[in-house]
């Protein structure tokens, strides 16, 4: 198992925000095996490391009240790593985009900042001092993929080309035409869009995990109390996925590595 250095415009981190800690810790424990180190960030706060090997791959903590008050979901954060984050928010809002959370010190660990695309897809933002983001990528309990769901195509692509430097490489994949971001040499991403099926759901990011047995996941999700949304699907090239729902309503990716 190697470790993961993480470069400018490629995700970096993730974490949950969730509406019972406890219960999110046992789930996740039970899907990924991660060990859990929480760490207390002042004023009664607590940020939960998730690990592998003792090296971190994902966080969760408490959702903030005000979001609990609006009745939002608990959710997943993704962060894409930036070398200047005020630069790259300059560049967010000459091409269309939202700063949310303009940017904030996190201790001594970095910078983030919060943003929405000209779809309003949330994505977080990353510019690291003492650390890097995540340890492990593509390995059993650790992040494989991001995947953003968005309404139109033709807003999200030239946003992220610009942004990031991205480049788009969009096909036919089966049913779906699907878009894949890359970076030098390097796959960072994927898009679609959402079809008439799912008109409700909102343009969104959304993390994979890497997971070593689909069927032994969705038995435990299910009994667990979550819920399976997509049921184990196959993808020439890619392998099993399905999309999870934790059992506090949180939702993530597992792809069968």
């Amino acid at each position: 198992m190697s470790e993961y250095i993480n470069k400018e415009a490629t995700f970096c981190w993730l974490d949950l925000a969730t509406t019972d800690t406890v219960g999110a810790k046992k789930y996740y424990k039970e899907i990924f095996g991660w060990d859990i180190m929480d760490i207390p960030v002042g004023e009664g706060q607590v940020y939960t490391m998730l690990n592998l090997n003792g090296k971190p791959v994902a966080a969760l903590s408490e959702m903030q009240e005000e979001q609990r008050k609006m009745n939002f979901p608990p959710y997943w954060s993704s962060y894409i790593a930036v070398d200047d984050i005020n630069v790259t928010l300059d560049k967010v809002q000459a091409n269309g985009g939202t700063v949310v959370v303009p940017p904030m010190e996190v201790m001594e660990e970095g910078l983030l900042a919060f943003a929405t695309d000209p779809d309003g897809a949330y994505i977080g933002f990353w510019q690291k001092k003492n650390m890097q983001g995540f340890t492990y990528v593509g390995e059993h309990g650790s992040a494989c993929w991001f995947e953003a769901g968005c309404k139109d195509r033709n807003k999200s692509i030239p946003f992220y080309e610009n942004v990031l430097g991205w480049k788009s490489e969009t096909r036919q994949m089966e049913s779906v035409v699907y878009t894949t971001f890359v970076l030098g040499e390097g796959v960072v991403a994927g898009l679609y869009e959402l079809g008439e099926q799912m008109k409700d759901v909102p343009s969104h990011w959304l993390p994979y995990f890497g997971i070593s047995n689909i069927d032994t996941a969705v038995e435990k999700t299910m009994n667990l109390g979550g819920n399976v949304l997509m049921p184990k699907l196959h993808v020439k090239d890619v392998g099993y996925f399905a999309v999870l729902q934790d059992p506090q309503g949180a939702v993530f990716g597992v792809l069968e590595v």
